[in-house]
């Protein structure tokens, strides 16, 4: 989705709904107050300047976040050590990439600016990939896990087309140790689906 269709279809969801609207400005102070992990928003979303940030990030955060919670997207952290230079600088940020533990692999592609796809690749060697649910704790495996790299800033779209089209996200925001791993649940989202439409359907009936 192309961030003026994105942007657009935000804008049409609070003229729907301006208690929403209202809420996301809310919202987006509160980021702005580091009231939340900035790891984990850094991860979603990083401007060249924090006060960059718009209410149309704010609801892309506010879905993560929740969907997050509700094991919709499953999120990990995996350990790198130190964060990602310019991104000019390939083969610096590959050789800290190689440190990957030995199960995973990367690779940081050149970027040509904010139009550029994404700045490379992130997948699991051989095998699965286990997270953590948050709603029972449990563990759930992914297989063959691959999915785009995206490296230094990034826009909140950016990482939701990435997300909600590509089945994830790696993300190594500038300053961060950790690749960030966000997995679309599948599973899990259409699970969800079948029990919205049971309630909408009950409701209707009623």
């Amino acid at each position: 989705m192309k961030k003026k269709l994105f942007y657009h279809t935000i804008e049409k969801i609070f003229k729907d709904d301006l208690d929403l609207m209202s809420e996301m400005l809310s919202f987006t102070g509160r980021i702005r107050s580091k009231e939340f992990d900035s790891e984990l928003i850094n991860a979603i979303v990083m401007k060249r300047k924090s006060d960059d940030l718009n209410i149309y990030d704010a609801y892309v955060i506010y879905k993560i976040l929740n969907f997050i919670e509700q094991d919709l997207i499953l999120y990990k952290k995996i350990f790198i050590g130190e964060g990602p230079h310019k991104d000019k600088c390939r083969d610096e940020n590959n050789a800290i990439l190689s440190k990957l533990p030995s199960e995973f692999e990367a690779e940081f592609y050149p970027s040509s600016g904010a139009s550029f796809y994404n700045d490379g690749y992130f997948k699991v060697r051989d095998g699965n990939i286990e997270f953590e649910l948050k709603q029972s704790r449990d563990k759930f495996s992914v297989p063959e896990l691959s999915v785009p790299l995206e490296v230094g800033t990034t826009e909140s779209y950016t990482s939701f087309n990435h997300i909600s089209f590509e089945g994830g996200l790696a993300r190594w925001p500038y300053g961060s140790e950790y690749i960030h791993l966000f997995y679309r649940n599948y599973q899990r989202q259409s699970n969800y689906e079948r029990y919205i439409k049971s309630r909408s359907n009950n409701n209707e009936k009623k």
